[in-house]
């Protein structure tokens, strides 16, 4: 099964969840940016909490690589990547994110991005080896 330009291994679908399962249902019929479902759409038309959904979607896209691109605007949501166009915009989202969280964190520890990145780095990429992440 394909999942925005990912192959979506027969176990991988069968190891989640009937929650994981619904939300990526209702996630799939909404391809590109444009057609954005809603966090609170989502939970009503599944009866979970948005909060679960939130959970639930990080999930779909860090354990069983599923290229759901999020949005903030209008409509804001969740959606199925379906251009290089949106995972780029995806992606540099998130590279401005991490880069602020790096900052943020690093000032509390009092030492410089690189010194924090230094710190950092073995934990972000601890039982990593050998799995492809």
């Amino acid at each position: 099964m394909v999942q925005g330009g990912t192959q979506l291994d027969i176990f991988d679908a069968l190891s989640m969840d009937t929650d994981s399962q619904q939300i990526l249902a209702l996630i799939k019929r909404r391809v590109g940016r444009p057609n954005a479902i809603s966090v609170d759409d989502i939970s009503s038309s599944s009866g979970i909490s948005p909060r679960v959904v939130r959970d639930i979607v990080k999930g779909l896209i860090e354990h069983h690589h599923i290229r759901i691109g999020s949005a903030l605007g209008r409509p804001s949501g969740y959606y199925m990547i379906a251009t290089q166009e949106e995972a780029d915009a995806n992606e540099a989202t998130l590279r401005h994110l991490a880069i602020s969280i790096l900052t943020r964190a690093a000032v509390l520890k009092k030492l410089t991005v690189r010194e924090y990145l230094k710190e950092v780095q073995g934990e972000m990429f601890q039982g990593t080896q050998g799995t492809g992440a």
